[in-house]
């Protein structure tokens, strides 16, 4: 039997769940909580090796969880891709 028992509380942030790339030039980028008053255009980037994909715009939804982030140039096929932002990355394969 233990000694002693204790609980913790912790308070995680916000983190990428889940990236979905359903466009050429577009991915889907899903939050575990609600992100779209923390983080803008400027806040993403995504790199495949040294190359960096400009980010052209995002579109959050209605409940601000999911991020629609469009490219300014199609990511190449075969390729692996990181989706990067402030305190959080999240890798993804090229597959349309």
């Amino acid at each position: 039997q233990p000694l002693c028992t204790k609980s913790v509380q912790a308070t995680v942030g916000s983190f990428v769940e889940n990236v979905n790339q359903t466009a050429a030039d577009g991915v889907y980028v899903t939050f575990n909580s609600p992100v779209a008053s923390q983080y803008k255009e400027s806040d993403f980037s995504i790199k495949s090796g040294e190359a960096t994909v400009l980010v052209k715009k995002v579109k959050y939804s209605e409940d601000g969880k999911t991020a629609y982030i469009t490219t300014a140039t199609n990511f190449i096929d075969g390729r692996k891709y990181t989706v990067y932002g402030v305190r959080l990355d999240r890798h993804f394969l090229r597959r349309i």
